[in-house]
């Protein structure tokens, strides 16, 4: 026992090491870290060194109908037009016609688009280990089912679906907020993300099982006497954690962009609060004219800043994963 402990330190101990030195994991996990504390840590901090929320709006933000620039001091005014002493900053200019902080509006809409992807993947790799690791081990009609099923979940119209929720139950699932732990919508739109994903968890843990079950380790604990669940508890799941670290942060990019594609179709988050997805589908009418030709004028801040904060986190998350994948199996291909 002690041997395997030992010799399970060494493979991580290994893996660490070869993470540590590879420059593109450095870099990919250094960015996502930043991303974290800007959005989790410095958007409160940064909400209460200004006086004022995401949601906050400044009528003298807006000026015919455009909103203010790039590093833009605007007067204390709320929404009435009632004059303030003092101005406030905004980094990144105003949000669009409303007149909101587009700069801290980027930071917790980061916050809710993170809170969906992490949620869908911790749903998805459950479900998915737990659907591959039960068919793979137990075989026969229970692997028929679970594969007839995943097929099914591959096929199903998912766009269509979101859609189809989105006219229906969204506003009557969107409330749930977990006693204000995550936003409006987060929590729904994780689970329906959540439930599409798992198939691809669930074939990738079905090989590696139908691979482990034949084992000596796993043999010698059947011989022995070992129950079904203690067999899968003991021998098969710890056996799972390095091959779903790799598609886990794969899924976690993905989930972030289709949380922007299904927020612009209406559905999840609610439109009042900010996500990265929101505040890209505010921005319909502007893409609608840049695809008809029309010249970028100085709103074009608003699609590009959302876009490229959800590029670099996802590709972030999906350099990591392959690197990951890279240095817990330097020898794979």
């Amino acid at each position: 026992m002690a041997n395997d402990r030992l010799e399970g330190s060494g493979y991580w101990r290994l893996a660490w090491g070869r993470l540590r030195r590879d420059p593109l994991a450095v870099a990919s996990g250094s960015l996502l870290l930043l991303v974290f504390f800007a959005c989790f840590i410095g958007a409160p901090l940064l909400a209460a060194a200004l006086g004022h929320g995401p949601d906050t709006i400044f009528s003298n933000a807006v000026h015919d109908f455009r909103p203010v620039g790039v590093w833009t001091r605007v007067p204390n005014a709320n929404y009435t037009g009632e004059h303030v002493t003092g101005t406030t900053l905004m980094v990144l200019g105003a949000d669009g016609s409303v007149g909101r902080d587009e700069f801290l509006r980027l930071l917790y809409g980061g916050r809710a688009t993170i809170e969906v992807a992490l949620g869908a993947t911790l749903i998805g790799v459950t479900i998915g280990s737990t659907l591959g690791t039960l068919a793979g081990y137990l075989g026969g009609r229970v692997d028929a089912v679970i594969a007839w099923v995943t097929n099914f979940a591959l096929a199903f119209p998912v766009l269509l679906m979101a859609i189809a929720l989105g006219a229906t139950v969204s506003d009557r699932y969107g409330r749930y907020t977990l006693d204000g732990l995550v936003e409006p919508g987060v929590v729904s739109l994780a689970v329906f993300l959540g439930i599409f994903i798992w198939p691809y968890p669930a074939r990738l843990v079905r090989v590696q099982v139908l691979e482990l079950r034949e084992r000596p380790f796993v043999e010698a604990a059947r011989m022995i006497g070992s129950g079904r669940r203690r067999i899968l508890r003991t021998h098969v799941f710890p056996h799972m954690v390095p091959i779903l670290i790799p598609p886990a942060t794969v899924m976690f990019a993905t989930t972030m962009l289709l949380e922007a594609s299904f927020s612009m179709l209406g559905v999840g988050i609610d439109p009042n609060t900010a996500s990265w997805g929101g505040m890209l589908a505010s921005q319909i009418g502007w893409l609608t004219a840049l695809a008809s030709g029309e010249s970028i004028s100085l709103t074009s801040r608003l699609v590009i800043v959302p876009s490229l904060a959800v590029l670099l986190t996802a590709g972030a998350a999906a350099l990591l994963g392959e690197q990951i994948r890279k240095a817990l199996d330097p020898t794979g291909v």
